[in-house]
């Protein structure tokens, strides 16, 4: 079988919320890696997806921050 080519990036995120990613990775038994594939495959084919993902511009812990 043949390896597919991968290409090796970084990126910053901000730190509490790659802590709760990290809990959920276990509990969900995933990794970044599978959620970065996967939802590249969906941003590059499923349009809901896409413009699901183009309209998100805040996250649920600023909400939260705010209300506290």
């Amino acid at each position: 079988m043949e390896e597919k080519k991968t290409q090796l990036t970084s990126v910053k995120v901000e730190t509490d919320m790659f802590d709760e990613f990290k809990i959920n990775t276990v509990k969900f038994k995933t990794s970044l890696n599978k959620l970065v594939s996967r939802a590249m495959d969906l941003y590059n084919t499923d349009e809901d997806f896409r413009r699901l993902i183009n309209n998100h511009t805040s996250f649920n812990r600023d909400k939260n921050k705010t209300e506290e």
